[in-house]
């Protein structure tokens, strides 16, 4: 087993979707030398997506093209590039990802204690941010993530109340882990944020690769193809759980920083509108799981969970339960 030796391991997998792998330093258990397994995840989605906003980040529409124009994409399921020809995260959103797991993880120890094993929820995760992200509406999915996901993004961005935004910001839990997925209208495209520990089978080296955060994105109009590479690579314990289940909800910056100049720096107040409670998902009809189909390559998936910890017993209570779940999770056929 190896680790990535690559700053950002780039391949197209299931053939639409462009992804980027990082070195095992670089995710919330391991980032500027943390020796211990972080809890912090849900935390650190709000503070990248603050970040993202504050400072007007985006994916660039001509970043899904090679040059000459023709889109990234691969008729194999999987494909990695040379070195020399793999396309660079944009430095801008690498930034973004560093910086929110350092500012989520300080902010985990200073509401929690830096000996906590407590996992947040978002209501609570907003609250000991001190960001300005207000939950729009939740929805607990009975359903796979590649039916569900696709149904519930679309509800969202064309609902009339989102029109006029550029960016739209979900965040997903699932098996005690949060990711954060961005929808940007100009480029009309997803990008989602991982930044748990994982490890992958290439089927091109033909060996098992750990490897730290995640930096995925897709075109909107892919979105069933990257549903379900969320689904297999991001949540495949799911696909095996009895009850397996999942968290969606949509979030929008309410108000902007206190500090004047760095709102006319960032010029961050155009976009920011007042947004009270909307039911967005809930009129969605969910469909009946199916029984997962785990490929080959699929199944030696290992992905870092939070630490050992009391759980939630309802998404939304403040009770606890006396859970303590494994580290890591492995799935195999």
């Amino acid at each position: 087993m190896k680790s990535n030796p690559n700053p950002d391991f780039f391949r197209i997998e299931d053939e639409t979707n462009l992804v980027w792998r990082f070195p095992l330093e670089i995710s919330q258990s391991s980032l500027a030398g943390k020796q211990e397994l972080s809890n912090a995840c849900t935390l650190i989605a709000l503070k990248i997506a603050e970040i993202l906003h504050n400072h007007r980040v985006f994916m660039s529409q001509s970043f899904y093209r090679q040059p000459g124009g023709r889109e990234f994409a691969s008729p194999r399921r999987e494909f990695s590039f040379a070195a020399a020809d793999s396309p660079r995260i944009p430095s801008a959103i690498f930034a973004a990802l560093v910086n929110g797991i350092i500012d989520g993880n300080e902010a985990y120890a200073s509401d929690a204690g830096d000996a906590s094993t407590r996992v947040y929820n978002l209501p609570d995760a907003i609250k000991a941010c001190g960001t300005t992200f207000a939950e729009i509406d939740f929805k607990l999915c009975h359903a796979r993530i590649a039916a569900a996901l696709p149904r519930m993004i679309r509800a969202a961005i064309r609902c009339p109340a989102f029109l006029p935004d550029s960016r739209l910001v979900f965040v997903i839990i699932g098996s005690i882990r949060t990711v954060l997925l961005i929808y940007e209208r100009v480029s009309d495209s997803l990008t989602l944020f991982d930044t748990h520990m994982h490890l992958l089978y290439d089927v091109d080296r033909n060996e098992n690769i750990r490897h730290g955060a995640i930096i995925a994105t897709s075109k909107m109009c892919h979105v069933s193809q990257f549903a379900t590479w969320i689904e297999h690579h991001i949540f495949p314990d799911i696909l095996t759980s009895s009850n397996g289940e999942f968290e969606i909800s949509l979030v929008k910056m309410v108000m902007t920083s206190s500090d004047s100049a760095t709102q006319k720096l960032c010029d961050v107040t155009n976009d920011v509108a007042p947004v009270g409670k909307l039911s967005i998902f809930h009129e969605i009809q969910e469909e009946e799981p199916e029984e997962p189909n785990m490929s080959n390559d699929e199944n030696n998936n290992i992905i870092e969970t939070n630490a050992p910890q009391k759980l939630s017993k309802k998404r939304r209570g403040g009770e606890e339960s006396d859970e303590n779940p494994k580290k890591l999770i492995k799935i195999q056929n």
